[in-house]
């Protein structure tokens, strides 16, 4: 139950005025970040000179 619904016509009015205005924010929308991670180089499609060994250890030829 709220405050405001106990308070009497008198007192709802005089909590009104008391009360500072809500503000309306308006979010920006977020700028996407560039990336400096090379994704390609790090998973391995750009891996010629390795090859997987034993236990899947990668190792260079």
């Amino acid at each position: 139950m709220k405050i405001a619904d106990r308070l009497s016509k008198n007192q709802k009015k005089q909590l009104d005025k008391i009360k500072p205005p809500k503000k309306k924010t308006h979010h920006k929308p977020k700028q996407k970040k560039e990336e400096k991670i090379d994704w390609n180089e790090l998973m391995g499609s750009n891996n010629r000179g390795l090859y997987r060994g034993k236990g899947g250890a990668l190792k260079r030829r």
